[in-house]
């Protein structure tokens, strides 16, 4: 899991993804999915650039937010915070709290082919130290 770990601190660590896909879906599609173990707090940040297939259409996006897992399901603390958002058309990013699993997701506009890349910096805390 971890690209760097904690000496001390088991579960814990820092690791960074990327990931490239194409979507053609006015709906949310995922991009990246990761699973947070029980009893634990994650700081992601989430980049993604996109360009169209006929290269009208350009957007790039940064997310940051807190997520953990007590007991139960991945819930977020606080906001998503946008820490940057330039673009010239309708696509989107966002996330899913799913049981387990924290959904990083991606928004063509309308039936557009959209070509992503981006990455993710998961930094974790295991409460069970």
């Amino acid at each position: 899991f971890h690209q760097k770990s904690h000496l001390g601190y088991p579960g814990s660590g820092i690791r960074q993804e990327t990931f490239a896909l194409s979507t053609n879906s006015a709906s949310y599609q995922v991009a990246y999915s990761f699973t947070l173990q029980n009893f634990c707090v994650a700081r992601v940040e989430y980049v993604v650039v996109g360009r169209s297939q006929d290269g009208t259409k350009r957007c790039t996006f940064k997310r940051t937010g807190l997520f953990y897992r007590e007991s139960g399901s991945v819930q977020i603390q606080g906001t998503w915070l946008s820490d940057q958002t330039i673009k010239n058309n309708g696509c989107e990013v966002g996330y899913d709290l799913m049981s387990t699993d924290l959904n990083l997701t991606v928004k063509a506009n309308s039936s557009d082919l959209i070509h992503w890349t981006g990455h993710v910096k998961i930094e974790v805390l295991a409460g069970n130290t």
